[in-house]
């Protein structure tokens, strides 16, 4: 929790994003547990697909950035 809005999630993001991003064009998916993490991706283009209703709240969310997503 101390770490929280340090901009660690988004340079561990940055980070792995990068070689995909310099790669041929894909379109990438991951799972937001959290509506924080959810906000994070959607600042990397990510953008929700659908409630995997495994929580109480509905989370993850799966999140599909699409190919065209500007990096």
């Amino acid at each position: 929790p101390d770490a929280r809005g340090a901009g660690i999630g988004a340079e561990l993001l940055a980070h792995r994003l990068g070689p995909i991003d310099a790669g041929p064009p894909l379109a990438c998916c991951l799972e937001a547990t959290t509506p924080g993490a959810q906000r994070l991706y959607e600042r990397f283009g990510f953008r929700p697909s659908r409630w995997l209703n495994i929580t109480p709240d509905g989370y993850p969310m799966a999140m599909r950035r699409p190919v065209t997503s500007p990096r």
